[in-house]
């Protein structure tokens, strides 16, 4: 009888360990994620900055603009040619897909 009453009590002191031991890990773990999480968000946040507005947007779309229409930054006319060729050949291949998929689109839909 003194066994089994030993065996519960190994029982619920190594349960009682894993117990603890598994909340060690769960808070770990927690504040590991927690710490990358805001590292990775603070990463966005430097890395977009200067990307997504203010006057460095508005300042990088304005010289941007001014080198597209400076008349050294146009093309030659043999480039300009080409590019209209290669639109003409993209276009004569995939004409026959988009024809298809806008005849589909534009048949009522079924009531299946």
């Amino acid at each position: 009888m003194s066994d089994t009453i030993e065996n519960k009590d190994r029982r619920s002191s190594t349960i009682g360990q894993f117990a603890i031991k598994a909340c060690i890990v769960a808070v770990i773990f927690a504040a590991c994620t927690v710490f990358a999480t805001d590292w990775i968000t603070d990463a966005l946040k430097e890395a977009l900055a200067g990307k997504t507005g203010g006057s460095q947007f508005w300042g990088r779309i304005e010289r941007e603009l001014d080198r597209a229409a400076d008349p050294d930054s146009d093309l030659s006319p043999e480039k300009k040619q080409k590019l209209i060729n290669d639109v003409r050949v993209i276009v004569a291949r995939w004409r026959p897909f988009i024809d298809a998929a806008r005849n589909e689109l534009q048949k009522p839909s079924s009531a299946n």
